[in-house]
């Protein structure tokens, strides 16, 4: 099994809108081999949450790379090259 690096990890508590990330030690990274996970926060927004939740099990294609947290209104996203929005 090839081995697994974090590049970069971001885990603020304040909200944030874009994030972007830099490693001195992976110069030259290869985006066939990253991996993204990110989270929405939906708080105040269930409306909104329960609609991404019912259109991503509708699409068998991306629902593998969202979980949802019922309880904290939260989205968990998994992005990498192999996934594409349809």
């Amino acid at each position: 099994m090839d081995a697994i690096n974090n590049v970069f990890n971001w885990a603020s508590d304040d909200d944030q809108w874009w994030i972007t990330g830099f490693n001195p030690n992976f110069p030259d990274p290869n985006p066939n081999d990253m991996v993204i996970i990110g989270t929405i926060d939906f708080s105040g927004r269930k409306n909104m949450y329960d609609l991404l939740k019912a259109q991503t099990a509708s699409d068998s294609e991306l629902s593998d790379y969202v979980i949802f947290d019922d309880d904290e209104l939260t989205a968990w996203v998994i992005w990498n090259k192999g996934v594409t929005a349809s």
